[in-house]
């Protein structure tokens, strides 16, 4: 056997652990030993790679160059420059990475670090996972600072305190305990149990609050949400924004646009559907809560106009509570007083008093002192309370004998006449 070369030798394809030996040199004796294969693990460490050592009790290096496994119970795989300062710790391979906490792991790639208590590195460059039991999975330049944080992948992100979560992406961070970010770029979680799913530059600053994904939208208020869309704003509690881009939802409490272009939900219970810019505001002396804009452009809701609705049309505004337009142009409830109102569509129409209705037309009025009176038509003022104006009026069937009725209109021939009962 010992006129043979290595390479000529038959290969061992399965071990008797019993029976068959290793051969191995005792440096310290300068004499050749043998070895069973069940003791190798028995001996007080293990060395099977150059210009490395094992200094750490049942330490283990197998293969590479420059590697120190210091830890008891340390293991390294291979690679080069690595180390496994920790008690039961884990290299497997690469370049200059660092396995210092008790049961830490780091897989391999190149600079990674694996700091404390179970802490965990499957690999990439130059990440560090810095606390009890925190997680980089791969990528670069991340960063796990928290107990139980995890960063899936990516570069450059970073989850900071306790729980915090990164899934990946590029500069995110998970800012404070139970925040999380999926990926994207450039996304921050800063409050408690806050989540930004993904897009780019979105920014969730309060306790459960959310942004879905989109551009530079920020979810402020306390369980407030921002599904997506572009430099879209939920401010107030429970506030909403679905999409869209340039919407604001700043009601103190569940205001929300579903999307639409710059529209602002500023009163609580405020809604907005879509459309653009339009407004329900919010004046110093009043409130226009519960309020709702379906869509259209330009259309306003302010002063007392709390419970008031706009379908739609533009450059509508409603100033009375628990009143309606329906859509249309310039269409006005203009006064605090006009509650109550109803305009159906039309142009340049206008109600100043109480429970009126403007059923269409164009520049028509009803004046302030003219509470309950009816519009149909086009061009009338009102002249009298509780009263129906028109161009032209039709009336059809009439009864041609007194139905003896205070007020009913009935026909006596070619004579219009009213029963007075």
């Amino acid at each position: 056997m010992a006129d043979n070369k290595i390479g000529d030798l038959n290969e061992l394809l399965s071990v008797d652990l019993d029976q068959d030996l290793l051969v191995v040199v005792d440096a310290s004796n300068d004499e050749t030993k043998k070895l069973k294969p069940q003791n190798i693990f028995s001996c007080e460490r293990v060395i099977i790679a150059s210009n490395s050592c094992a200094n750490g009790t049942l330490a283990v290096v197998v293969g590479g160059s420059g590697n120190s496994a210091s830890g008891n119970y340390s293991f390294i795989g291979g690679g080069k420059s690595n180390l496994t300062s920790g008690d039961n710790s884990f290299v497997g391979g690469g370049y200059n990475n660092t396995a210092s906490g008790n049961n830490s792991f780091v897989g391999g790639g190149r600079n990674n670090t694996a700091c404390r208590n179970c802490s965990f590195v499957g690999g990439g460059y130059n990440n560090t996972a810095q606390r009890n039991n925190s997680f980089v999975g791969a990528g670069r330049n991340n960063t796990a600072s928290g107990d139980n944080s995890f960063v899936g992948g990516g570069k450059c992100n970073k989850a900071c305190p306790n729980c915090s979560f990164v899934g990946g992406g590029y500069n995110n961070t998970a800012k404070c305990e139970m925040s999380f970010v999926g990926g994207g770029r450039n996304n921050t979680a800063c409050s408690y149990y806050s989540t930004v799913g993904g897009g780019s530059n979105n920014t969730a600053f309060n306790s459960y609050s959310t942004v879905g994904g989109g551009l530079f939208n920020k979810a402020c208020g306390l369980y407030s949400t921002v599904g997506g869309g572009k430099t879209n704003i939920a401010r107030g509690v429970y506030g909403f924004v679905g999409g869209g881009q340039g919407n604001v939802a700043s009601g103190s409490y569940s205001s929300s646009v579903v999307g639409g272009r710059g529209n602002c939900a500023n009163s609580k219970y405020s809604n907005i559907g879509g459309g653009k810019n339009n407004n329900i505001k919010i004046t110093a002396s009043y409130n226009s809560c519960y309020s709702s804009i379906a869509g259209g452009c330009k259309n306003t809701i302010c002063g007392q106009g709390s419970s008031s609705s706009i379908a739609g049309g533009i450059c509508n505004e409603i100033k009375g509570k628990k009143s309606f337009i329906g859509g249309g142009d310039s269409n006005k409830i203009s006064e605090s007083a006009a509650c109550y109102s109803f305009i159906g569509g039309g142009c340049n129409n206008n109600i100043l008093s109480r429970g009126s209705f403007i059923g269409g037309g164009s520049n028509n009025c009803i004046c302030s002192a003219h509470c309950y009176s009816t519009i149909v038509g086009q061009g009338i003022t009102s002249v009298a309370s509780g009263t129906l104006h028109a161009n032209q009026l039709a009336i059809m069937n009439l009864p041609t004998s007194n139905p003896n009725v205070s007020g009913v209109v009935f026909r006596d021939g070619n004579v219009l006449c009213v029963s007075t009962g």
